[in-house]
């Protein structure tokens, strides 16, 4: 419809752009009229993930799969164990329930105590099963018995008898009675344990909620520890104590069975009041947030008024300048031409004002969209509860604020990560708070408002379709002529007009919901739009016009986002290597000119080895000479870091928009139903491809896939069919940076923009700080501009901002060099204090330990056969299938926690966090520079397994050598510090050495330790291993820790202009591989930078 459309929305800089720039005029250096800015609410971190407006509760199978137990079960059972005795024996028999370190081992021990009890096999069981069919039919007997006893003679001789047998009868029976009851009786822990699920995970932090499910749990355990002991007690005791107890035999057990029901419906009953407490807060919250939507209107109306009062003596004054002015020009004039004139005191007449009511009945047609907004007040209870009060809190911001109280006129862009509406029914939860807000408005008679919220009409019969719609809901037609929807630029001729006649006490408020739906041309909106834009720029009004857009298109990158912005990038590597191209790069970099080659201070807990702690020395830094692991992290992480950081856009639900954005996702070939049915985590259209082994565009059909996926199920593992949806426990299909033999890294994915100026091979020396007021960074020292020269220092200034991105173990180097970091650290070296932080602490990186397997097939890693044959290329990646991620054992939390603080004890042992994780690779790879002692047997397939410590305790530092900028800097990750980390890897290597050891068919040797040390798993003997095969893997983070070094924004506290954007900033380890975090981080930061300019 439009060849040249006037205007465009850009979804880079999430704003509406004209395309011809003359249609805006010119402000002045005076104009006032604020800038767009973003602002994007966070969704809500509970209830369904699902986009769309149905909430089904899922439905539990297993009560094992259930997610609570990670977290529930250590306090339940350690309550258990301090308030119940535990039977007299029991401890020394394999019964025990109370050395169990989870959920699935108790429910096992008491399968096995039941079947156990129900086995018919042998003599024994013959005999029961016989017992047990006459107990079955005791009941006619007993009833007979009564009969008889009721006839029979008062006889001294018959009545023993007869009594005698009644007592027998009578023991049967009610052993019997307790034998159904004990095996039914856990028959309802299927429903009663889905509540714990889902009233722990709607109400999470509800104590009353809490310590109801943990009471549950807790008679759950005494009911099961009592009924392991009826299973396996001695059968003719239990006869013995069924005739002397009579109706009290087991009272104790039924009556514990009894326990876990009325506890259950405890468990509801605070369920209940739970729910009506949250919905009564709702209440209140949504109250409260429209009454402080009045009150900010009110303060506008406060600030219009003053405005209106300081330019209305501006004007005075410049008019009675005006009128000296003239009449000094007159008197010269007069005298110039000989002539006598008085002065006139003649003014041009003022602007006459329509009258105000005349005006708001031609551009305040207010009951045009009256039928939308009673739609959408209709939808309200269909979105939950959280996620309006959420939108409520938008009034709360300070963008919000300060372009609703402005005076001037202002543009708003509100972001709400979701999905794109595809019908006139699927409105968000910011079309409530429009319809809110109008309502609102429409109460004061000083505001003027345009409401449009369906751009999804797109049929141009329909009456509401299209821009004709969009001007009559700004113009009442019964009082102009009307117009034809063919006339639309005729129709935003007249808005223009009544807008530019509107008095200085109006303001107008246009807000216009998801504005992205209003650009297709068949919708014929776009010169309205053009208009609005138009109106709200024009320095000229004498009214307000307030423009909020609401939208759910996300931002892109800084160097697209602010085309007029001119960025240079330093990068002291290469610019590119053909080595690190093809998806087997990683293995050259080791030790190579493309790699940095840093090694660690002596680590005394980590049998005194010096670890490579290397990273990319090339444009695109380590994701160019990486493993290509991609895994994002458990939910629970990101929660932690938006918790200690205080701000929700990076916990999980803030961070996920920026993970898919940054990948372009193959699902699973083994997965691939699961995967596409929960394809709202992932990502389409990303810089960065992301595969799996079986579906990455070359055959990778590895010959020791299943008998490894045996190997992660001997550990213990359960197969889950997604590691990056947010729970990550299990082992899984890893997934990878690569696709068709290709590496997808960041100098590949993310090209820069015509405005972006790359340097390498130059290395930036210190960031110079304004000397006047030590807090306003001006540029760079730097040696290389990429014109080969070396050794000569330049300069480049700064005048907006400068990033530092130089990752965790060189951006604190190049900030104490600057000046900013630990005073004692810097006056080691004479560098002046320009701010001390704590800059360079926190150092976290994850050890690892591997072993070497030699195994019996025949060409199943890689060098040992054909590199490429019809089903298998050895070139197409990294040679694994698994990856796998593990809590620690209970027993290990426990002793751990006598350690930390109640706070880090809380992080800890949070619900789904991991803290080792497992992956086997098929050759003889090693993550550090150390050469394999033992040389791998000539022809053997080798097997590499690798156990990673993935929250460590222990943290480092990384320090100056001096001031010298091109000295190293002095890198101690401090591995194994704390002595939980050591129990952790210690038992990883334990666990996964003696699961390879026994592993079926395989015939796997460790060949890199000594035969002696082969079936030793002392400490010692651990030792050994960790010499031979210890290091870490390279992922580094802390060291400008995000709430100490840096704020929320990644800006450099008490320095202007300084942000430092890498992993450095994480605030504690992440159980994963750094990668997907890190550009999700910088994908983020993208989003915040440019939402500031």
């Amino acid at each position: 419809m439009f060849v040249d459309p006037p205007i465009h929305y850009d979804t880079v800089s999430r704003q509406y752009l004209l395309n011809n720039e003359e249609l805006v005029p010119r402000p002045s250096s005076q104009h006032r009229h604020m800038e767009t800015h973003p602002l994007i609410p966070q969704r809500p971190q509970y209830g369904s993930e699902d986009e769309g407006l149905s909430h089904s509760r899922p439905e539990w199978t297993d009560i094992k799969a259930m997610q609570f137990w990670s977290d529930m079960f250590p306090e339940a059972l350690a309550r258990f164990k301090s308030t119940v005795t535990e039977p007299k024996g029991r401890a020394k028999t394999k019964y025990s329930i109370r050395i169990l370190d989870d959920w699935d081992a108790v429910y096992e021990k008491l399968e096995k105590a039941r079947a156990k009890y129900q086995s018919e096999g042998g003599r024994v069981g013959l005999l029961r099963k016989v017992r047990r069919k006459a107990a079955d039919h005791v009941l006619p007997v007993a009833e007979t018995t009564k009969n008889v006893t009721k006839i029979a003679p008062n006889d001294p001789y018959a009545t023993p008898v007869l009594g005698a047998v009644q007592i027998l009868l009578d023991a049967v029976k009610v052993a019997a009675d307790v034998r159904n009851q004990v095996l039914t009786g856990f028959d309802g822990l299927i429903p009663a344990f889905s509540d714990v699920e889902l009233f722990l995970g709607t109400f999470p932090r509800d104590v009353s909620v809490r310590n109801a499910s943990l009471e549950l749990t807790v008679a759950t355990l005494v009911a099961i520890e009592r009924a392991i002991g009826f299973f396996i007690s001695n059968e003719f005791l239990k006869g013995l104590k069924a005739v002397g107890m009579g109706s009290h035999y087991e009272s104790e057990l039924l009556q514990s069975l009894g326990d876990i029901d009325q506890k259950s419906r405890k468990l509801k009953e605070e369920a209940d009041k739970s729910h009506m407490f949250e919905s009564h807060i709702v209440g209140k919250k949504v109250v409260t947030g429209m009454e402080g939507m009045r009150q900010l209107l009110t303060d506008h109306l406060i600030e219009r008024d003053r405005q209106i009062a300081f330019e209305r003596e501006m004007y005075r004054r410049d008019m009675e300048v005006s009128r000296q002015e003239v009449a000094y020009l007159q008197i010269e004039n007069a005298r110039l031409l000989n002539t006598a004139c008085t002065p006139q005191r003649n003014m041009v007449p003022p602007h006459q004002d329509l009258d105000q009511n005349e005006l708001r009945q031609y551009v305040d047609a207010q009951d045009i969209d009256m039928k939308d907004c009673a739609f959408a007040v209709d939808k309200t209870n269909e979105f939950p509860a959280r996620e309006r009060t959420l939108v409520e809190q938008i009034i709360h911001t300070k963008h919000f604020q300060d372009w609703i109280m402005s005076p001037f006129s202002a543009k708003l862009l509100v972001h709400w990560e979701g999905h794109l509406p595809k019908t006139i029914a699927d409105i968000s939860p910011l079309t409530l708070f429009c319809v809110s807000m109008t309502q609102i408005l429409r109460a004061n008679h000083r505001f003027v408002t345009g409401l449009w919220i369906c751009g999804l009409h797109a049929d141009p019969y329909e009456s509401y379709a299209g821009g004709y719609y969009m001007i009559s809901g700004d113009i009442d037609f019964d009082r102009i002529q009307p117009g034809q929807p063919g006339d639309i630029d005729e129709l935003v001729k007249i808005l223009e007009l009544l807008v530019q006649q509107l008095p200085e006490t109006i303001t107008l408020f246009c807000l216009i919901d998801g504005v992205i739906l209003f650009e297709r041309e068949e919708a014929d909106a776009l010169p309205v739009l053009a208009c609005l834009l138009r109106l709200a720029g024009d320095p000229n009004l004498r009214a307000a016009v307030k423009i909020l857009f609401t939208s759910c298109v996300l931002v892109s990158r800084i160097s697209k986002a602010l085309p007029t912005a001119s960025l240079l990038v330093i990068e002291r590597g290469v610019a590119q290597d053909d080595r690190v191209t093809p998806a087997l790069g990683f293995a050259p970099g080791f030790g190579s000119d493309i790699e940095t080659n840093l090694l660690s201070t002596p680590q005394p807990n980590f049998e005194n080895l010096m670890v490579s702690q290397t990273s990319g020395l090339i444009l695109g830094g380590s994701s160019a000479v990486n493993y290509e692991t991609w895994t994002r992290g458990a939910s629970v992480d990101f929660d932690q870091w938006a918790e200690i950081s205080g701000d929700r856009r990076w916990s999980w639900e803030g961070m996920l928009p920026y993970f898919k954005a940054n990948e372009t996702f193959v699902p699973s070939a083994t997965q691939k139903g699961f995967q596409e049915e929960n394809q709202d985590v992932h990502g389409t259209d990303g810089p960065i491809a992301v595969s799996h082994p079986s579906s990455s565009g070359k055959p990778r059909d590895y010959p020791l896939r299943q008998d490894m996926a045996r190997f992660h199920e001997a550990l213990g593992a359960k197969l889950v069919p997604e590691n990056n949806a947010g729970s990550v426990i299990g082992y899984t299909e890893v997934a990878q940076s690569n696709y068709d033999g290709q590496r997808q890294f960041a100098a590949k994915g993310y090209p820069f923009g015509s405005n972006v100026t790359v340097w390498t091979e130059s290395e930036v020396h210190r960031i110079e700080i304004e000397e006047q007021r030590a807090s306003r960074v001006t540029g760079i020292r730097y040696s290389g501009d990429g014109s080969g020269r070396k050794g000569e220092e330049f300069r480049a200034s700064a005048n907006v901002e400068i990033i530092l991105s130089a990752g965790a173990l060189f951006s604190p180097k190049l900030l104490m060099l600057s000046g900013i970091g630990p005073k004692e650290e810097l006056g080691k070296h004479d560098i002046p204090v320009k701010v001390d932080l704590p800059v360079g602490k926190n150092l976290s990186d994850h050890p690892c330990v591997s072993t070497k397997w030699t195994v019996n097939k025949k060409d199943a890693s890689i060098g040992v056969g054909p590199m490429v044959t019809e089903s298998c290329d050895w070139t197409a990646g990294p040679p694994m299938d698994w990856i796998a991620f593990h809590r620690a054992k209970y027993s290990t939390l426990e002793t751990a926690s006598q350690h930390l603080t109640a706070n880090e004890k809380k992080y800890y042992s949070s619900k789904g966090k991991a803290h080792w994780e497992c992956f086997t690779m098929y050759g003889p790879f090693d993550t550090s520079e150390r050469p394999i002692k033992v040389d791998p047997p000539a022809g053997e397939s080798i097997v590499s397994v690798f156990n990673i410590l993935v929250f460590p305790l222990s943290r480092g530092s990384v320090k100056l050598k001096s001031s010298d900028p091109t000295d190293q800097p002095v890198v101690d990750p401090a591995l194994l510090t704390s002595p939980t980390d050591k129990e952790i890897l210690y038992d990883a290597v334990r666990s996964t050495t003696t699961a390879m050891k026994n592993l079926e068919g395989l015939d796997a040797v460790e060949y890199t330790i000594d035969k002696a040390l082969r079936d030793d798993f002392s400490d010692a003997a651990v030792a050994a291993r960790v010499k031979q095969g210890g290091s870490t893997v390279f992922h580094y983070s802390g060291t400008c820790v995000m709430g100490t070094v840096v704020d929320a924004e990644c800006r450099v506290r008490g320095v202007e202009g300084l942000r430092v954007v890498d992993a450095s900033v994480f605030p504690m380890p992440l159980g994963a591989h750094y990668q997907a975090a890190t550009y999700a981080l910088a994908e983020q930061m993208a989003d915040m930078i440019v939402g500031n300019y």
